[in-house]
C-alpha cells in the first residue's frame, strides 16, 4: 500500500469523480484510476462504484476512507514536526489537546505566552485524550493536554488544572425560580434532558457522575443526544431541555446570561484535566517554555 494510491482513493471520493481527482492531483485519468484499482487488489474488496455520473463508495470504501485519511493526516504532521525540529529559526511547539481545552483554554494561554515569547509559534491537533497521550509517547506532538488520566511508562503526567460538571438550564423565570428554591438533581430527574451519544467516553463519563448523583441514566426524559457539546449548549439556551456540561464550555455563555448554570459540590463535581510530555525526549527550546509556563500559569491561577 502506497501513499500515491491513499492520495487518489481520498480525492475520488472528495470529488466523486475520477478526473476531478486527476486535476487535483495533477495526474492523468488513467493514473487515477489505475491507483484505486491496484488498492482494491491488495485490500481484496470493491472500494468504488463507479457510474458514468459519479464515483460513489462502497460500504468497505466507507469504512477504508476514513482510515486513507487518518493515515494522510498523520503522514502531514510527522512532516510538519521534523520541519520544526530541523528549522532551528522556525521555533513551533507542537500541541496536542481534546476540543473543550483547546477551544476554551489554550486561547488564553497562548494569548498569554506570546506576550513573553512573540517569535513562537504553534501547531495544535485536536484529538481525544488516548490519542494525545500515544502520540506524546511516540514523539509525533510535543506537549499533551488531556482531559483523562491514560496511564504511558513513556510520558510524564501532572494534573494541570480542575474543570467541573454543571448543570445548565434556560435562562427562564421558572428555571430561575426552580434552582432557587429545589434540587438540581430532581430538576435533572423531571426536565428534558440533552444527553451525550451513546458510546462516546463523555457520556461514559457523565454515566458515571450521574450514578454518583444517585441518577440513572435510564431514567431521564432525553430529548435529545448529540456529542457536540456547543449545540448542546445553544439546545439549552434555545428551551430545548436541560444538560450537564463542562464549566469550562458553559462560561462564556453563563457570562452573557445565555443559561443558567448550578454548581454542583465540589467534591463530587471535579474533573482533572492533565498536562504530559514524554521522559525519554528532550523538548525543544520553544516547547519547554511553553511547558513550564502553562504549569506555572494554572499554578498561580489556583
Amino acid at each position: 500500500m502506497e501513499f500515491r494510491q491513499l492520495e487518489a482513493f481520498v480525492a475520488v471520493i472528495n470529488h466523486k469523480s475520477f478526473s476531478k481527482a486527476a486535476e487535483t492531483l495533477h495526474l492523468s485519468q488513467p493514473a487515477v484510476s489505475n491507483q484505486t484499482i491496484a488498492l482494491e487488489k491488495e485490500l481484496g474488496t470493491k472500494l468504488l462504484i463507479r457510474s458514468n455520473k459519479e464515483v460513489l463508495p462502497t460500504k468497505e470504501g466507507c469504512v477504508f476512507y476514513r482510515y486513507a485519511c487518518d493515515i494522510l493526516t498523520r503522514r502531514q504532521q510527522a512532516a510538519q514536526v521534523f520541519s520544526s525540529l530541523q528549522n532551528a529559526t522556525n521555533s513551533v511547539v507542537s500541541i496536542g489537546a481534546p476540543l473543550i481545552p483547546t477551544r476554551h483554554c489554550l486561547p488564553q494561554l497562548i494569548g498569554q505566552f506570546r506576550k513573553r515569547h512573540p517569535n513562537i509559534s504553534f501547531q495544535i491537533y485536536t484529538m481525544n485524550s488516548k490519542d494525545i497521550v500515544q502520540d506524546v509517547s511516540d514523539g509525533r506532538i510535543e506537549v499533551g493536554i488531556a482531559s483523562i488520566f491514560v496511564s504511558s511508562p513513556a510520558c510524564l503526567i501532572e494534573e494541570l488544572l480542575h474543570d467541573r460538571w454543571v448543570l445548565i438550564t434556560p435562562n427562564t423565570a421558572r428555571y430561575r425560580q426552580r434552582l432557587e428554591g429545589g434540587s438540581p438533581i430532581e430538576c435533572i430527574r423531571r426536565e428534558r434532558f440533552i444527553n451525550r451519544q451513546p458510546g462516546s467516553g463523555t457520556r461514559k463519563d457523565l454515566d458515571h457522575f450521574l450514578s454518583r448523583l444517585g441518577v440513572e441514566s435510564g431514567a431521564l426524559k432525553i430529548t435529545a443526544e448529540l456529542d457536540d457539546t456547543e449545540a448542546i449548549i445553544k439546545m439549552v439556551s434555545e428551551g430545548v431541555g436541560v444538560s450537564i456540561v463542562s464549566r469550562l464550555a458553559a462560561e462564556s455563555y453563563h457570562k452573557t446570561n445565555s443559561i443558567l448554570w448550578f454548581e454542583f459540590h465540589q467534591t463530587v463535581s471535579l474533573r482533572p484535566i492533565y498536562i504530559l510530555r514524554n521522559k525519554n525526549i528532550t523538548l525543544t527550546n520553544s516547547a519547554q517554555k511553553f511547558y513550564h509556563f502553562t504549569r506555572r500559569f494554572y499554578q498561580s491561577e489556583g
